[in-house]
């Protein structure tokens, strides 16, 4: 065979191969088109699951929704008169102390020292923390609200397992709160208390829109 033939038939080799690896190609395409034909989006269904998520584990998620979540499924953010109310309740608590207001539009939060709440190294609550259940019970169930906040109370935690955190006095300072926001006339179905990871110092409330009629953590203590 001389040289020349023999460039011609490797040529033809290479040339028979890639008829085959179109076809593969071509293959594969079809079957994620089939996949994306079969598929199916329900509107609102994410803000729904990560609604149940939360109710179960009030840590989770606390950076956002993230860009995910359709601006259409969203519930709306609160009411700036509601958020002044809700200001204006932790001033009346903490006169003296300076306060960092967290709004992220769907929802509030506000970080308190727990040495405020509570007597150091101790489950006996300060007398603010009946104040301030008071008057946030005031505003959450303030009968000419246009719209329903869910109040989750989460204490933090220095360890990646939540060990630390689990302890006795810890878990009586949760009972503690929820029954001080309850007896002062807060709604069960729409209050939680739970762990969260970091500010293991203070003891973060946040208040976030729900849709009329949604329950959230029903007043239980989540360990």
């Amino acid at each position: 065979m001389t040289a020349a033939n023999g460039s011609k038939a490797s040529s033809d080799q290479r040339l028979g191969s890639l008829p085959l690896f179109l076809s593969l190609f071509l293959l594969l395409l079809a079957f994620f088109i089939f996949l994306n034909s079969i598929s199916s989006f329900e509107a609102g269904k994410s803000d729904r699951v990560i609604a149940s998520i939360r109710a179960s584990f009030p840590g989770f998620g606390e950076g956002g929704d993230g860009p995910g979540v359709l601006d259409a499924d969203r519930i709306g953010a609160v009411e700036p008169s509601m958020s002044a109310r809700l200001t204006e309740a932790f001033k009346f608590a903490f006169p003296r102390l300076a306060l960092n207001f967290v709004n992220e539009g769907e929802r509030i939060h506000v970080d308190i020292p727990l040495d405020h709440l509570f007597v150091p190294d101790s489950t006996q609550p300060r007398a603010a923390l009946r104040v301030l259940s008071s008057r946030l019970a005031k505003v959450l169930v303030y009968p000419d609200a246009k719209q329903d906040l869910e109040t989750r109370i989460l204490f933090g935690y220095r360890d990646a397992d939540g060990r630390i955190a689990r302890d006795a006095r810890t878990l009586r300072r949760a009972t503690t709160v929820i029954e001080s926001m309850i007896a002062a006339g807060g709604v069960k179905r729409l209050m939680s208390v739970g762990l969260e990871p970091g500010h293991v110092s203070e003891l973060r409330f946040i208040f976030q829109v729900v849709s009329r009629g949604d329950a959230a953590g029903r007043g239980e203590v989540r360990p």
